[in-house]
């Protein structure tokens, strides 16, 4: 059985999945990685705003390592479940209790605040209904106004890539 490792950042975005041969490596990477992130995370806070909960939940057919953000009460999340997972949904950050959903024909729009102060703004996602495949990232924009920027729209048009696809610069503002 392959097993697949699936990284969610607090502020939004995933890394592809990473496919492992045993349940043991893909764990052990987990482990490695969200260790690493802790560190970099308070390495760059450099103060004592960045205190972090790790939480690890092993189970027989997958595993969870989540990363608590308590200054701004954000995840980061680290899964590992088998290969024939086709439930997106069990593997992606679940929705904050902030969230709101707009049902519409096929799906919904999951609205939510941006969670990086750095990057105030609105992430809206589009989530279809009985979702199958495994995708780098659903339909998605983000407006948001970084700290001595421009405001900005950020858009997914791609499945097949994590990286967003156009950007649309408001100039005036």
């Amino acid at each position: 059985m392959k097993w697949l490792l699936k990284i969610s950042y607090s502020w939004g975005d995933e890394e592809p999945y990473q496919k492992f041969n045993s349940f043991k490596e893909a764990w052990d990477t987990a482990k490695k990685d969200a260790c690493n992130e802790a560190e970099i995370a308070s390495i760059e806070a450099n103060d004592e705003t960045c205190e972090i909960g790790l939480t690890f939940e092993k189970e027989e057919d997958r595993g969870r390592i989540s990363l608590h953000y308590t200054y701004d009460n954000s995840y980061c999340y680290y899964d590992v479940l088998p290969q024939e997972v086709t439930d997106t949904d069990c593997i992606r950050q679940p929705e904050k209790a902030d969230t709101i959903k707009i049902s519409m024909d096929g799906g919904y729009l999951a609205i939510d605040k941006s969670q990086d102060s750095d990057y105030p703004g609105v992430d809206i996602e589009f989530v279809p209904d009985n979702e199958k495949e495994l995708l780098y990232t659903r339909p998605r924009i983000v407006i948001e106004k970084p700290k001595g920027e421009k405001l900005h729209c950020l858009i997914w048009n791609d499945k097949s890539s994590e990286d967003y696809s156009d950007k649309i610069v408001f100039e005036q503002y």
